[in-house]
């Protein structure tokens, strides 16, 4: 079992980056705060990207020095992997692997390709998974707040790995709010779990269907979008804030009392349970990965005609019309 740690800014030894160079590998979401976050610490940044990719002239406007992924890997103490689950396997085995230093350590930003095994890191490996977006982590940064993160090591006897991982997370601004330890395995089905049993799966399922509720009852879309969708943001934020606990004290009593009445009506706590148990049995099991990839490979079919189902429902009507009125 690992040790369930939390680590603040004092317990970083920062000097475990003093001198090597950080290959950030890919310069979308997260390469892109990270590489600058990273810059602004101090640390020796170089994004590596395929020829002709249109984040390159993006990373050279930033003042990074850009090169080829093989080229970056090449030179490069630590190579962060942050590129798209899908294709990190196929990238490692073209550009990476055969181009590390024998002493080169690979990160992640997300245990994915490792606990599945769509590569097999040769040597030492950590994830640093900040807890929430790119765009969220160079923001706190800059404020000087910082996000939550992450940290697991591909040995759980990798103590130098750790310290490196730390070292790292410091250097993106996460240890000013926390680093929590964790595992590869833990780090991965849990947030592939909260997306699929609630903030990507239920919780927008849950969204459309009380909306379309309201509208085939005769309710203006733009009302419904408000009340089902807009409000969620509000409630989310206050959860997040205050906690359960202190909730009902932020809220109305009627509202307290009628979401307690209504959601026993809506929610078969126990069916729900048992539903959400087989999503973390497909997890853990790797059912998950292997659609994943089957669909990839097939070009996202899947996943498109969900993209679609949503592009076409007027729940995105109604919620473009609702942005364009109230946005400043």
């Amino acid at each position: 079992m690992v040790e369930r740690a939390v680590y603040g800014d004092a317990d970083v030894d920062a000097t475990c980056l003093h001198g090597r160079r950080v290959a950030i590998i890919g310069y979308g979401n997260q390469g892109r705060a990270q590489a600058l976050n990273l810059r602004d610490s101090g640390v020796q940044v170089r994004v590596g990207l395929r020829p002709g990719s249109e984040r390159w002239q993006v990373a050279q406007a930033d003042g990074l020095e850009v090169d080829a992924i093989t080229n970056v890997v090449r030179r490069a103490d630590v190579v962060m992997l942050l590129v798209p689950d899908e294709v990190m396997g196929e990238l490692y085995a073209q550009a990476v692997r055969a181009n590390l230093k024998p002493t080169a350590v690979l990160g992640f930003a997300h245990g994915f390709a490792v606990h599945y095994r769509l590569l097999e890191p040769q040597s030492g490996a950590f994830v640093v998974a900040p807890k929430g977006t790119g765009v969220a982590l160079r923001t706190h940064y800059l404020d000087g707040t910082g996000l939550p993160a992450y940290v697991a090591v591909y040995r759980h006897d990798d103590h130098e790995g750790l310290a490196l991982a730390l070292a790292y997370a410091q250097a993106i601004g996460c240890s000013r709010r926390g680093i929590f330890r964790t595992t590869f395995k833990e780090e991965t089905e849990s947030d592939l779990f909260s997306e699929q049993a609630v903030l990507c799966g239920a919780l927008g399922l849950l969204l459309r269907q009380a909306f379309e509720v309201l509208v085939e009852a005769g309710y203006d879309p733009r009302l419904a979008y408000f009340e089902c969708v807009t409000e969620a943001k509000l409630v989310c934020d206050l959860l997040v804030a205050e906690g359960f606990s202190a909730f009902g004290e932020k809220i109305s009593n009627t509202a307290e009392l009628g979401g307690h009445m209504a959601g026993e009506k809506i929610i078969d706590q126990q069916d729900v349970k048992t539903k959400m148990r087989r999503v973390l049995q497909d997890i853990q099991n790797g059912t998950f990965a292997q659609a994943f990839v089957a669909d990839y490979n097939n070009n996202f079919r899947q996943l498109n005609m969900y993209r679609t189902a949503w592009q076409n429902h007027p729940i995105d009507k109604a919620g473009a019309e609702v942005r364009q009125l109230t946005q400043p």
